[in-house]
Protein backbone atom coordinates (compact mmCIF):
# COMPACT_ATOMS: atom_id res chain seq x y z
CA UNK A 1 0.00 0.00 0.00
CA UNK A 2 1.46 3.31 -1.00
CA UNK A 3 0.91 6.97 -1.61
CA UNK A 4 2.37 9.19 -4.32
CA UNK A 5 3.39 12.72 -3.36
CA UNK A 6 4.45 15.02 -6.17
CA UNK A 7 5.55 12.04 -8.27
CA UNK A 8 7.47 10.31 -5.44
CA UNK A 9 6.00 6.95 -4.37
CA UNK A 10 6.22 6.21 -0.65
CA UNK A 11 5.29 3.15 1.41
CA UNK A 12 2.88 3.88 4.22
CA UNK A 13 4.71 1.39 6.44
CA UNK A 14 7.68 3.78 6.45
CA UNK A 15 5.48 6.52 7.91
CA UNK A 16 4.16 4.57 10.92
CA UNK A 17 5.48 5.87 14.28
CA UNK A 18 7.92 3.30 15.68
CA UNK A 19 6.63 3.81 19.23
CA UNK A 20 3.22 2.38 18.33
CA UNK A 21 4.48 -1.22 18.40
CA UNK A 22 7.14 -3.36 20.04
CA UNK A 23 6.68 -6.10 17.43
CA UNK A 24 5.69 -4.61 14.07
CA UNK A 25 5.59 -8.08 12.49
CA UNK A 26 2.45 -8.91 14.49
CA UNK A 27 0.81 -5.49 14.26
CA UNK A 28 -1.45 -3.56 11.90
CA UNK A 29 -2.75 -0.04 11.41
CA UNK A 30 -6.16 1.28 10.38
CA UNK A 31 -6.01 3.80 7.55
CA UNK A 32 -8.82 6.13 6.47
CA UNK A 33 -8.53 8.24 3.34
CA UNK A 34 -10.42 11.50 2.79
CA UNK A 35 -10.75 13.80 -0.20
CA UNK A 36 -9.54 17.34 0.54
CA UNK A 37 -11.59 19.83 -1.48
CA UNK A 38 -9.68 22.91 -2.60
CA UNK A 39 -6.21 22.05 -1.26
CA UNK A 40 -3.52 23.78 -3.29
CA UNK A 41 -0.36 22.15 -4.67
CA UNK A 42 2.17 24.71 -3.35
CA UNK A 43 1.39 24.14 0.34
CA UNK A 44 1.07 20.36 -0.07
CA UNK A 45 3.93 19.72 -2.48
CA UNK A 46 6.06 17.91 0.09
CA UNK A 47 3.24 16.55 2.20
CA UNK A 48 2.28 17.53 5.73
CA UNK A 49 2.49 15.19 8.74
CA UNK A 50 0.62 15.97 11.96
CA UNK A 51 0.54 13.75 15.06
CA UNK A 52 -2.84 13.92 16.77
CA UNK A 53 -4.43 12.04 19.70
CA UNK A 54 -3.37 8.45 19.07
CA UNK A 55 -3.20 8.98 15.31
CA UNK A 56 -0.95 10.34 12.61
CA UNK A 57 -2.38 12.42 9.76
CA UNK A 58 -0.88 13.05 6.34
CA UNK A 59 -2.04 15.77 3.97
CA UNK A 60 -0.70 15.42 0.46
CA UNK A 61 -1.12 16.19 -3.21
CA UNK A 62 -0.90 13.26 -5.61
CA UNK A 63 -2.43 9.78 -5.94
CA UNK A 64 -3.75 7.33 -3.35
CA UNK A 65 -3.81 3.58 -3.94
CA UNK A 66 -6.22 1.53 -1.82
CA UNK A 67 -8.59 -1.42 -1.71
CA UNK A 68 -12.07 -0.39 -2.80
CA UNK A 69 -14.82 -2.23 -0.86
CA UNK A 70 -17.70 0.03 -1.88
CA UNK A 71 -19.15 -2.72 -4.08
CA UNK A 72 -19.95 -4.99 -1.13
CA UNK A 73 -23.70 -5.44 -0.84
CA UNK A 74 -26.56 -7.64 0.26
CA UNK A 75 -28.01 -9.87 -2.44
CA UNK A 76 -31.69 -10.46 -1.87
CA UNK A 77 -33.99 -13.35 -2.58
CA UNK A 78 -37.55 -13.86 -1.43
CA UNK A 79 -36.89 -17.59 -1.09
CA UNK A 80 -33.75 -17.52 1.08
CA UNK A 81 -31.81 -15.45 3.57
CA UNK A 82 -29.88 -12.50 2.10
CA UNK A 83 -26.24 -13.10 1.30
CA UNK A 84 -23.48 -10.55 1.68
CA UNK A 85 -21.63 -10.37 -1.63
CA UNK A 86 -17.98 -9.34 -1.41
CA UNK A 87 -16.67 -7.14 -4.22
CA UNK A 88 -13.17 -5.85 -3.51
CA UNK A 89 -10.97 -4.27 -6.16
CA UNK A 90 -7.86 -2.15 -6.44
CA UNK A 91 -8.59 1.55 -6.35
CA UNK A 92 -6.49 4.52 -7.35
CA UNK A 93 -7.54 8.12 -7.04
CA UNK A 94 -7.00 10.83 -9.58
CA UNK A 95 -4.39 13.49 -8.87
CA UNK A 96 -5.63 15.73 -6.13
CA UNK A 97 -5.41 16.70 -2.48
CA UNK A 98 -5.93 13.99 0.14
CA UNK A 99 -5.93 13.41 3.88
CA UNK A 100 -4.86 10.09 5.36
CA UNK A 101 -5.46 9.35 9.04
CA UNK A 102 -3.63 6.35 10.49
CA UNK A 103 -4.18 4.67 13.88
CA UNK A 104 -2.77 1.51 15.51
CA UNK A 105 -5.20 -1.40 15.23
CA UNK A 106 -3.65 -4.78 16.03
CA UNK A 107 -0.87 -4.17 18.56
CA UNK A 108 1.89 -6.75 19.12
CA UNK A 109 -0.43 -9.64 18.24
CA UNK A 110 -3.39 -8.36 20.28
CA UNK A 111 -6.43 -7.87 18.05
CA UNK A 112 -7.83 -4.38 17.62
CA UNK A 113 -11.19 -3.02 18.71
CA UNK A 114 -13.03 -1.92 15.58
CA UNK A 115 -15.44 0.44 17.29
CA UNK A 116 -12.72 2.17 19.30
CA UNK A 117 -10.33 2.69 16.39
CA UNK A 118 -13.14 4.06 14.20
CA UNK A 119 -14.01 6.51 16.94
CA UNK A 120 -10.35 7.53 17.26
CA UNK A 121 -10.19 8.15 13.51
CA UNK A 122 -13.44 10.13 13.66
CA UNK A 123 -12.11 12.25 16.53
CA UNK A 124 -8.98 13.08 14.56
CA UNK A 125 -11.02 13.96 11.48
CA UNK A 126 -13.07 16.27 13.68
CA UNK A 127 -9.92 17.95 14.96
CA UNK A 128 -8.64 18.49 11.42
CA UNK A 129 -12.00 19.90 10.31
CA UNK A 130 -12.27 22.20 13.34
CA UNK A 131 -8.86 23.71 12.68
CA UNK A 132 -8.63 23.53 8.88
CA UNK A 133 -12.24 23.71 7.73
CA UNK A 134 -14.95 21.32 6.53
CA UNK A 135 -13.28 20.79 3.15
CA UNK A 136 -10.25 19.25 4.86
CA UNK A 137 -12.36 16.10 5.37
CA UNK A 138 -14.80 16.72 2.54
CA UNK A 139 -15.43 13.08 1.60
CA UNK A 140 -14.34 9.77 3.10
CA UNK A 141 -12.97 7.52 0.37
CA UNK A 142 -11.96 4.32 2.12
CA UNK A 143 -11.10 2.38 5.28
CA UNK A 144 -8.25 -0.12 4.94
CA UNK A 145 -6.15 -2.15 7.36
CA UNK A 146 -2.41 -2.37 6.68
CA UNK A 147 -0.38 -5.28 8.03
CA UNK A 148 2.85 -3.71 9.26
CA UNK A 149 4.90 -6.89 8.98
CA UNK A 150 4.01 -7.81 5.39
CA UNK A 151 2.83 -4.49 4.00
CA UNK A 152 -0.34 -6.18 2.75
CA UNK A 153 -3.59 -4.26 2.85
CA UNK A 154 -7.07 -5.57 3.54
CA UNK A 155 -10.29 -3.76 2.82
CA UNK A 156 -12.93 -2.90 5.35
CA UNK A 157 -16.45 -2.53 4.08
CA UNK A 158 -19.24 -0.45 5.59
CA UNK A 159 -21.21 -2.22 8.32
CA UNK A 160 -24.20 -4.19 7.08
CA UNK A 161 -26.84 -5.14 9.63
CA UNK A 162 -28.29 -8.59 9.01
CA UNK A 163 -31.99 -7.89 8.36
CA UNK A 164 -32.95 -11.34 9.62
CA UNK A 165 -32.20 -10.35 13.23
CA UNK A 166 -35.06 -7.84 13.15
CA UNK A 167 -38.82 -8.48 12.95
CA UNK A 168 -40.42 -8.70 9.52
CA UNK A 169 -41.87 -5.38 8.30
CA UNK A 170 -45.55 -4.92 9.00
CA UNK A 171 -47.60 -3.38 6.19
CA UNK A 172 -50.85 -5.11 7.04
CA UNK A 173 -54.13 -3.31 6.51
CA UNK A 174 -54.42 -2.65 10.26
CA UNK A 175 -50.87 -1.33 10.49
CA UNK A 176 -51.30 1.06 7.57
CA UNK A 177 -54.51 2.31 9.20
CA UNK A 178 -52.53 2.87 12.41
CA UNK A 179 -49.90 4.89 10.54
CA UNK A 180 -52.64 7.07 9.05
CA UNK A 181 -54.21 7.55 12.47
CA UNK A 182 -50.86 8.62 13.90
CA UNK A 183 -50.34 11.15 11.10
CA UNK A 184 -53.83 12.54 11.68
CA UNK A 185 -52.98 13.06 15.34
CA UNK A 186 -49.65 14.65 14.42
CA UNK A 187 -51.39 17.09 12.09
CA UNK A 188 -53.79 18.26 14.81
CA UNK A 189 -51.43 18.91 17.73
CA UNK A 190 -49.76 22.23 18.55
CA UNK A 191 -47.06 23.23 16.06
CA UNK A 192 -44.30 23.31 18.70
CA UNK A 193 -45.03 19.75 19.78
CA UNK A 194 -45.34 18.62 16.18
CA UNK A 195 -41.94 20.09 15.36
CA UNK A 196 -40.41 18.29 18.34
CA UNK A 197 -41.88 14.95 17.29
CA UNK A 198 -40.65 15.38 13.72
CA UNK A 199 -37.15 16.27 14.94
CA UNK A 200 -37.22 13.29 17.31
CA UNK A 201 -38.10 10.98 14.40
CA UNK A 202 -35.03 12.27 12.53
CA UNK A 203 -32.74 11.34 15.44
CA UNK A 204 -34.48 7.99 15.85
CA UNK A 205 -33.78 7.14 12.21
CA UNK A 206 -30.17 8.25 12.64
CA UNK A 207 -29.83 5.88 15.60
CA UNK A 208 -31.11 2.94 13.55
CA UNK A 209 -28.23 3.41 11.11
CA UNK A 210 -25.50 3.54 13.75
CA UNK A 211 -24.03 1.22 16.36
CA UNK A 212 -22.72 1.18 19.90
CA UNK A 213 -22.37 4.42 21.84
CA UNK A 214 -23.33 6.55 18.86
CA UNK A 215 -26.59 4.63 18.33
CA UNK A 216 -27.34 4.80 22.06
CA UNK A 217 -26.68 8.54 22.30
CA UNK A 218 -28.71 9.30 19.18
CA UNK A 219 -31.61 7.24 20.58
CA UNK A 220 -31.43 9.23 23.79
CA UNK A 221 -31.36 12.53 21.90
CA UNK A 222 -34.54 11.36 20.16
CA UNK A 223 -36.13 10.63 23.55
CA UNK A 224 -35.08 13.99 25.00
CA UNK A 225 -36.54 15.87 22.05
CA UNK A 226 -39.71 13.80 22.16
CA UNK A 227 -40.57 13.75 25.84
CA UNK A 228 -38.23 15.81 28.00
CA UNK A 229 -39.03 19.55 27.86
CA UNK A 230 -36.79 19.81 30.90
CA UNK A 231 -33.72 17.97 29.64
CA UNK A 232 -32.78 16.70 33.12
CA UNK A 233 -36.19 15.28 34.10
CA UNK A 234 -37.02 11.78 32.85
CA UNK A 235 -40.40 11.69 34.61
CA UNK A 236 -42.45 12.33 31.42
CA UNK A 237 -40.88 9.27 29.80
CA UNK A 238 -41.67 7.03 32.75
CA UNK A 239 -45.20 8.44 32.97
CA UNK A 240 -45.78 7.61 29.30
CA UNK A 241 -44.55 4.04 29.86
CA UNK A 242 -46.81 3.69 32.90
CA UNK A 243 -49.78 4.65 30.74
CA UNK A 244 -48.69 2.38 27.89
CA UNK A 245 -48.40 -0.67 30.15
CA UNK A 246 -51.27 0.23 32.51
CA UNK A 247 -49.11 0.21 35.63
CA UNK A 248 -48.26 2.78 38.29
CA UNK A 249 -45.50 5.33 37.96
CA UNK A 250 -43.49 3.62 40.73
CA UNK A 251 -43.86 0.25 39.01
CA UNK A 252 -42.72 1.73 35.69
CA UNK A 253 -39.74 3.38 37.38
CA UNK A 254 -38.60 0.05 38.77
CA UNK A 255 -39.45 -2.03 35.72
CA UNK A 256 -37.91 0.07 32.93
CA UNK A 257 -34.95 1.84 34.55
CA UNK A 258 -35.24 5.04 32.52
CA UNK A 259 -33.45 7.08 35.19
CA UNK A 260 -30.57 4.61 35.26
CA UNK A 261 -30.28 4.74 31.47
CA UNK A 262 -30.17 8.53 31.71
CA UNK A 263 -27.38 8.13 34.26
CA UNK A 264 -25.40 5.99 31.81
CA UNK A 265 -25.90 8.61 29.12
CA UNK A 266 -24.66 11.31 31.54
CA UNK A 267 -21.55 9.33 32.42
CA UNK A 268 -20.67 9.14 28.74
CA UNK A 269 -21.55 12.74 27.80
CA UNK A 270 -20.55 14.63 30.95
CA UNK A 271 -17.91 12.42 32.58
CA UNK A 272 -16.20 11.33 29.37
CA UNK A 273 -16.48 7.64 30.26
CA UNK A 274 -16.23 5.69 26.99
CA UNK A 275 -18.47 2.87 28.18
CA UNK A 276 -19.32 -0.09 25.93
CA UNK A 277 -22.98 -0.36 24.93
CA UNK A 278 -24.55 -3.78 24.43
CA UNK A 279 -26.53 -4.05 21.20
CA UNK A 280 -29.62 -5.05 23.18
CA UNK A 281 -29.37 -1.83 25.18
CA UNK A 282 -29.46 0.01 21.85
CA UNK A 283 -32.63 -1.89 20.94
CA UNK A 284 -34.11 -1.29 24.38
CA UNK A 285 -33.62 2.47 24.18
CA UNK A 286 -35.19 2.48 20.72
CA UNK A 287 -38.10 0.41 22.07
CA UNK A 288 -38.66 3.00 24.83
CA UNK A 289 -38.80 5.66 22.13
CA UNK A 290 -41.42 3.76 20.13
CA UNK A 291 -43.60 3.07 23.19
CA UNK A 292 -43.44 6.73 24.27
CA UNK A 293 -44.19 7.93 20.72
CA UNK A 294 -47.30 5.75 20.49
CA UNK A 295 -48.49 7.11 23.83
CA UNK A 296 -48.01 10.71 22.68
CA UNK A 297 -49.95 10.01 19.47
CA UNK A 298 -52.70 8.33 21.49
CA UNK A 299 -52.17 4.99 19.75
CA UNK A 300 -52.40 1.54 21.34
CA UNK A 301 -49.01 0.41 22.61
CA UNK A 302 -46.92 -1.99 20.54
CA UNK A 303 -45.27 -3.05 23.81
CA UNK A 304 -41.86 -2.89 22.16
CA UNK A 305 -40.05 -2.94 25.49
CA UNK A 306 -41.55 -6.32 26.35
CA UNK A 307 -40.31 -7.78 23.06
CA UNK A 308 -36.73 -6.70 23.78
CA UNK A 309 -36.81 -7.79 27.44
CA UNK A 310 -37.97 -11.25 26.33
CA UNK A 311 -34.72 -11.91 24.44
CA UNK A 312 -32.49 -14.48 26.26
CA UNK A 313 -29.41 -12.23 26.41
CA UNK A 314 -31.26 -9.24 27.81
CA UNK A 315 -29.93 -8.14 31.22
CA UNK A 316 -30.64 -4.50 32.00
CA UNK A 317 -28.87 -4.64 35.36
CA UNK A 318 -25.80 -6.07 33.65
CA UNK A 319 -25.89 -3.46 30.89
CA UNK A 320 -26.10 -0.61 33.41
CA UNK A 321 -23.85 -1.87 36.18
CA UNK A 322 -20.96 0.26 37.37
CA UNK A 323 -17.80 -0.40 35.41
Amino acid sequence: MSEEISGVKKSLTDLIPQEWFSDPATSSVWIAGFRVAGGSLPELANGIIVDLIGTRAFVLYGHLSYLDTSGNHWEWSEQSAPLCKIDIKEGKTSIGSWLIIMAPYKIDGIGGNEAEVKRTISTSAGIIAAFSGRNAVYEKIYDNILDVGTGAASGFSPVFSNPWVFPHPNFSKDRVALIRKGITCLNTIAIQMRNRIELAMHWYEEALRDQGRDAFLKSWIALEVLAMPDSTNVRPITEALARAYSISYDEATKAYGVGRIFGLRSRIVHNGELLPIHFLLEEYTQAIFADVLFDMLQLPSDRRIEAVKAKPEFDLNGFLQER
